[in-house]
């Protein structure tokens, strides 16, 4: 989705030409309109755009792409639908905006938002956690992936993880 982030070349142009921008910067992430669209409305383009995603994450289509590549191709590429799917889907967020698992400490608001306390802030992140690993279960399951491929795949990502510590 086009998105003229402030300073590129586009948002220049576009404010040269006086294009009727978005002002909440919070939206200029590739997932949400900030610009009309010249045949459809913002509404209709986001559930075009959202569409897409869905489309193209099916389980079929996965399913087809990951049994055309063996080894590691195959656990990289599981990696990476687990991780945009479940970004789209589950977090709600584009893929470059969350990864396995989001860091969200109780003091990190927004300006004028109040900070949580410790323990309603614990209650809301374990909430959260559960409906993130209910998720991510969800997008392996629907994959009907075997048993030891699931667990080579999460060895696989903590080796990774332990490495670039």
């Amino acid at each position: 989705m086009l998105t003229p982030l402030p300073g590129s070349a586009d948002h220049l142009a576009m404010v040269r030409a006086g294009t009727p921008m978005d002002e909440d910067m919070n939206r200029y992430d590739t997932f949400h309109p900030v610009v009309d669209h010249p045949h459809m409305s913002r509404a209709e383009w986001s559930a075009l755009y959202r569409e897409a995603w869905r489309c193209f994450y099916t389980p079929d289509n996965m399913r087809r792409q990951l049994h055309e590549l063996s080894g590691r191709q195959r656990i990289t590429l599981l990696q990476m639908y687990l991780w945009y799917k479940a970004a789209a889907f589950v977090e709600g967020c584009h893929p470059m905006m969350t990864g396995f698992g989001r860091i969200k400490p109780r003091t990190d608001r927004r300006p004028g938002c109040a900070v949580d306390g410790r323990l309603r802030h614990a209650r809301r992140r374990v909430v959260e956690l559960c409906a993130t690993v209910r998720g991510y279960a969800s997008v392996l399951a629907e994959l009907k992936l075997r048993r030891d491929c699931r667990i080579a795949i999460f060895a696989h990502s903590a080796r990774v993880c332990l490495r670039s510590r």
